[in-house]
């Protein structure tokens, strides 16, 4: 059995943010480029600070410092570091990472450790903006006086996968990204009226090398946006607003910010020969978090009978989907922030049991 031992240390988890979009894009090339930047800035950067990485996640890595200063301290260089010298993926989108550092008591295992925080680490890493970093709202107060950096207090939210909320503080090296950052956790009721949460279907991509496919993946957006505007539960965004987005590699929680929606509905439409599949995901805005994949063929035959298909595999998946996801966004928002909307999200996993004792 392998030695271990307890000790009370910073944990640091890192990631490339849109890793999921790069990867897709071009595979070889996104975990290429992850590693280089691994290998040659981030772990050379944690190494100088004092820190150990005990972990490689493919497009992250979790690290352990000696002290809060040091954590801090690397990924503000980090970031300054890759925002004066940014670093370009196949197809001219630059590469972010984010952070999050979670003072706590861990168990040390040869070559890992384990415990809260370091699960707590990883799902706070979601709101952290692209380039900057995330930590706790203790962390923040033992860092008062001990470094020259303003941090953003977002307030307190639930962390999937466990029972308290954390207060929350976000840093950027750029100011203006700190505060739109910090508005839309402001506003992080992000929806319509009534609390119902609105969805965006964004252009989808077209990965065919002929450039007048673009109709098709255009038409394909269409037929979805009209089904999913027939569903009273949720709004979606009009075809315009949308398609100002076409061509642009930007991070769904800037787009969620700025049309101030919940979610987003991405996906690409690429063709060979008289074969076409269509793939499209359906994104939590706020956190970039995958909610629903999925994907259909065809033939170039009978166009339009693919695309209405796909317009209802989409419609059918996303609403039991967004329903799930609301539900358990509902569940982990404090009782004392319970809209009306939230309040039936919580009652419908009740309703639907049937069962006598819930249901009399």
């Amino acid at each position: 059995m392998s030695k271990s031992d307890r000790r009370l240390v910073p944990i640091v988890s890192i990631d490339v943010a849109g890793s999921t979009r790069l990867i897709e894009r071009d595979e070889r090339a996104a975990l290429r480029l992850m590693g280089h930047l691994f290998d040659q800035t981030i772990g050379p950067a944690v190494t100088v600070h004092g820190g150990t990485v005990f972990k490689l996640m493919g497009d992250g890595l979790l690290a352990e410092f000696p002290s809060v200063v040091a954590a801090v301290e690397c990924i503000a260089a980090l970031q300054n570091f890759l925002a004066a010298q940014p670093l370009s993926a196949p197809g001219g989108e630059t590469v972010q990472m984010r952070a999050a550092i979670v003072l706590g008591d861990v168990l040390v295992t040869e070559g890992d450790r384990y415990g809260v925080a370091v699960n707590m680490a990883v799902r706070m890493q979601a709101f952290a903006p692209p380039g900057g970093m995330a930590i706790s709202k203790w962390m923040h107060e033992y860092l008062v006086g001990k470094l020259p950096l303003t941090f953003t207090d977002i307030g307190s939210h639930p962390l999937k996968n466990l029972s308290q909320s954390i207060h929350i503080f976000i840093w950027h090296p750029d100011p203006a990204v700190q505060r739109a950052s910090a508005i839309q956790y402001a506003t992080s009721g992000t929806g319509s009226a009534h609390g119902r949460p609105s969805l965006v279907v964004l252009p989808f991509a077209n990965l065919s090398p002929e450039r007048e496919d673009d109709y098709c993946a255009d038409a394909v957006v269409d037929a979805i946006t009209a089904t999913l505007s027939r569903v009273g539960d949720f709004l979606v965004i009009a075809r315009n607003s949308a398609f100002a987005y076409k061509g642009r590699a930007i991070d769904v929680r800037q787009i969620g910010r700025e049309l101030g929606v919940r979610y987003v509905l991405e996906g690409s439409v690429q063709r060979a020969g008289e074969r076409i599949r269509i793939t499209a995901q359906l994104v939590e805005a706020a956190t970039g978090a995958h909610i629903w994949v999925g994907k259909a063929e065809g033939t170039t035959a009978d166009l339009f009978a693919l695309q209405d298909r796909v317009a209802e595999i989409v419609a059918g998946n996303i609403y039991p989907s967004l329903r799930k996801a609301e539900i358990e966004r509902a569940r982990l928002k404090p009782p004392d922030n319970l809209e009306a909307y939230d309040l039936v999200m919580r009652a419908l996993p009740h309703l639907w049991a049937h069962r006598m004792h819930e249901n009399p």
